[in-house]
């Protein structure tokens, strides 16, 4: 029988940091191997034309900083509402509400109700 150490052990040999995202995965995850490391399946699979990672890095911009799972209220570049519309729904699995800011021709507020919200907590 096997030992809960060797099970860890088992365990931590099947799993690999993403070299994209950060986060661990298992090993059938594994999309390609690159000197930098091991880059997970969901790194490159796309969401609305968008990989997770540049969702991730748009999230981040507008996401709650204490919990990611709260409604979201934000300012940023209009550059980036496309992204930030997939990220909202990427990640909260609700809409985003972009709307144009008074006298701010280059900036746009982001609005949505967060994952809470849109799918419980």
């Amino acid at each position: 029988m096997e030992t809960h150490e060797e099970r860890l052990e088992r365990k931590l040999n099947e799993t690999f940091v993403c070299t994209i995202c950060g986060l661990y995965n298992e090993m059938h995850d594994a999309e390609k191997t690159t000197e930098a490391g091991i880059e997970c399946v969901s790194c490159h699979t796309k969401f609305m034309g968008y990989t997770k990672s540049e969702l991730h890095i748009v999230f981040q911009m507008v996401r709650d900083p204490e919990n990611w799972k709260n409604p979201i209220k934000a300012y940023i570049n209009r550059a980036y509402a496309e992204k930030a519309d997939a990220a909202v729904g990427f990640f909260t699995g609700g809409p985003a509400t972009i709307s144009s800011v008074p006298g701010c021709p280059d900036m746009i507020e982001v609005t949505a109700p967060g994952y809470y919200l849109s799918c419980g907590p």
